[in-house]
């Protein structure tokens, strides 16, 4: 089974497409990418959590307008993650893969439509688990009670965003 597609053949449960005449990519590809890392650190004998952190949702100041969202290559690539403001864990103990998505405020859905549950992002992105980001602490908690070990992030400012998780989370060098 190839990993992509052409996008006129009639796409699988998930997939993540650009539209009509560019490649779709299967919800196998995230899994099998999760189940690789794992691999490929266990081997060395790493053990602990790789935690990542989605795309951040930019609005342009004095406008409701928002920048065209992209999602963090490297979250994407491991979860296929369509919407912004998302972590991610995949604890190497275990290969369990927990998103977190955030939690909105009702009056969200008056313009944007129904707000998803939990369930519904777990189903569509074949994660083990999903959480809403506020829950990130005690989640991580959890997790590394199942796979002790340090936590794994990326290292440096991400090329994408600019991004560097060194800033926002309380990590040793």
């Amino acid at each position: 089974m190839a990993a992509c597609e052409p996008c006129d053949t009639t796409p699988p449960a998930f997939f993540f497409s650009k539209g009509k005449g560019t490649y779709v990519v299967k919800s196998a590809l995230p899994v099998a990418a999760r189940a690789k890392l794992v691999a490929a650190l266990t081997t060395t004998g790493a053990s602990g959590v790789v935690l990542l952190r989605g795309g951040l949702a930019e609005e342009r100041n004095d406008t409701d307008h928002e920048v065209l969202f992209r999602q963090e290559s490297y979250f994407a690539h491991l979860f296929g993650v369509a919407e912004p403001d998302c972590w991610g864990f995949i604890e190497l103990a275990t290969g369990k893969a927990t998103l977190l998505v955030p939690r909105l405020d009702p009056s969200y859905a008056v313009w944007m439509g129904a707000i998803k549950s939990c369930a519904h992002f777990r189903n569509r992105y074949f994660v083990d688990a999903c959480v809403y980001t506020d829950e990130l602490a005690s989640a991580l908690a959890e997790a590394l009670g199942r796979s002790p070990g340090p936590v794994h992030v990326l290292s440096g400012t991400n090329s994408d965003s600019g991004a560097n998780l060194f800033e926002k989370l309380p990590v040793l060098p």
